[in-house]
Order: structure tokens, then C-alpha cells, then sequence
């Protein structure tokens, strides 16, 4: 039910559905949506089948090889999957909002009395399929061209360029237009702007950054997309969190730059580790008296 070589194999076979039809037809997009569900799953029955039962009932007994007629194993869902493959594959973070968009096309033309398919455009969606299986690939050392048609490959990356040159245009607009305002600022206008401040938000992260426009110091958002364990180092607890680039702003010269894309053509900084260190008692809330003093040394006792 979760075997690794039958998920690509699955997988396989629904692109090949897909290079039957004409790329107008919905169906096209559909067995490529689907098939790249089941090579989704593919890294996670790479790792072992329990990964891909659900807790509940008798799945996880029958991922472990304990089946019976009247079992039903069930399968985590899609975004279970995508969120286990970050921390599978690291560089799944990237592209986690390009799956879980095709994710949403799939369930809004299977859920809804829209005709979803039938008016999505091609620049839409083939993108970013291209980059989630590719990523897939590259983590299971499988050719793209072994899974896909070249010809379904090469519209992808074409449609992939032209997105990247359109991204390139709005990004290079946009800083010209901040240099333009720069300029044209009063260096007692620049001193009253560098002091500004970034509203606090809850939960919200951010790192400094030169800002590609005026080279002030500026602000780069972040989110977290993945913890790893804790270690014990140095009698402290530390643990790293991958951060990725949402979006830029810079205060003075008035420069914004949204989603990861224009930060990444901007040639911003797109991914960070920061590690976290939390001594003991405050990890685990223990309080000042239960912890042993350190005990003094005694004349003549050493």
C-alpha cells in the first residue's frame, strides 16, 4: 500500500496519461496533479511506510506488516506529507507554497462547481510543478526525464524563464523607482527615516539587510520551516530553525519587495540557520530551589 517503487511507478504512469492528452485538454493537468501527489509520497515510503499511516486505527500495524481483511489502513494527507518532506528534504521548504497551490487546484476542481482546470493558464501552475518535482527528483537521484516527457519538461522550463524574466522586470522598476526617491531626499530627511521602526508584530521574524536600492539598512521578514532536535551543549539546550525570506522592506527609500521570488532576483539573502540556546532551567522550568548549589571548596578537603 506504501511501497517506495510502486509510488514512482504510479506516479510514472499518470504523466504518461498526461503526455497522451492535448495540453488544452483539463485532463492534461489533471493526471500531472495527480501524479505528482504520488511522487510526493515517494521520499516518505523511501524512508519507511509508517510515515505515511495515520496514527489512528490499524494503519500503523499495517505499515509495520500486520494486515487483516477487516483492517482499513488510511493515509496521512497532503499536507502531512508536505510538512514531514521538510524536514526529509530541506530544500522542500522552497517550494512547500508551489505544492500546496497545486494542492488547492486540485481540490478546488474536484470540491467546487468551478471549472478550475478549463481556466487556469499554464503559466499558472506548470512553474511551479516543475520546481516541487524537481526537487522530488533531485532528493530520490531520478532524472526528471525519466518521470516526465522531455516535451512537457521543456514548456515547464520555458513558461519557468518567462516567469523568472517577468519577476526580473518588476523587481528592477521597483528599485530604480526607490533609487529615484532616494535621491532626491534631504540628508535631513535620510536621518529622520533610518530611525523609523518596523511595527511589532507577534510571531513575526526579521533579519537586516542592505537594501539593493539606496544601500541603507533594511528589513528582511522571515518564517520558520523547520526545527531540528534539540541538543545538550555546554550544559545548554540548542536547537537550529531553518528561516526563509517572505518578503523585504526598506524604510527610507521606501523600497518593498514581496514573496521570496523577488527577494531571491533581488539577490537577497533567501535562507538562514539561527540557532536558539535555553539553559536547562529555563527549558524546563525548574525552580530556583530545586537547583544543586555548587559547593564551595574546603580547606584541606581537596
Amino acid at each position: 500500500m506504501w511501497n517506495y517503487d510502486e509510488f514512482v511507478a504510479k506516479a510514472k504512469l499518470y504523466f504518461l496519461r498526461a503526455s497522451e492528452r492535448s495540453r488544452a485538454d483539463d485532463e492534461f493537468t489533471f493526471w500531472l496533479l495527480l501524479g505528482s501527489e504520488f511522487l510526493l509520497r515517494a521520499p516518505l515510503a523511501q524512508k519507511g511506510s509508517f510515515l505515511l499511516a495515520v496514527p489512528e486505527g490499524p494503519s500503523l500495524m499495517h505499515a509495520a506488516g500486520y494486515t487483516s481483511a477487516t483492517s482499513e489502513p488510511k493515509s496521512i494527507p497532503y499536507k502531512t506529507v508536505c510538512e514531514r518532506l521538510k524536514i526529509i528534504i530541506p530544500e522542500f521548504s522552497k517550494v512547500y507554497d508551489d505544492a500546496m497551490y497545486l494542492a488547492n487546484v486540485r481540490n478546488e476542481e474536484l470540491h467546487s462547481s468551478n471549472s478550475t482546470l478549463a481556466n487556469l493558464h499554464s503559466a499558472a501552475w506548470m512553474p511551479r510543478f516543475l520546481r516541487v518535482v524537481e526537487v522530488i527528483a533531485s532528493h530520490l537521484t531520478l532524472p526528471v526525464e525519466t518521470l516526465i516527457d522531455s516535451e512537457i519538461i521543456e514548456h515547464a522550463r520555458s513558461l519557468a524563464n518567462e516567469e523568472d524574466a517577468r519577476i526580473q522586470r518588476t523587481v528592477s522598476q521597483k528599485i530604480a523607482a526607490a533609487k529615484d526617491f532616494y535621491s532626491k531626499l534631504l540628508e535631513a530627511e535620510v536621518e529622520s527615516r533610518r530611525i523609523l521602526k518596523i511595527p511589532a508584530t507577534r510571531g513575526r521574524f526579521y533579519s537586516t539587510a542592505e537594501c539593493p536600492a539606496c544601500e541603507e539598512k533594511a528589513f528582511l521578514f522571515e518564517k520558520v520551516v523547520r526545527s531540528t532536535r534539540e541538543r545538550v551543549v555546554d550544559d545548554a539546550i540548542e536547537n537550529d530553525q531553518i528561516m526563509v525570506s517572505t518578503d523585504f522592506q526598506c524604510l527610507v527609500c521606501g523600497l518593498t519587495l514581496g514573496g521570496m521570488s523577488e527577494v531571491r532576483i533581488a539577490k537577497l539573502e533567501t535562507e538562514r540557520v539561527v540557532t536558539w540556546t535555553t539553559e536547562p532551567e529555563e527549558r524546563f522550568e525548574i525552580e530556583p530551589q530545586y537547583i544543586e548549589p555548587e559547593m564551595e571548596e574546603e580547606y584541606g578537603n581537596d
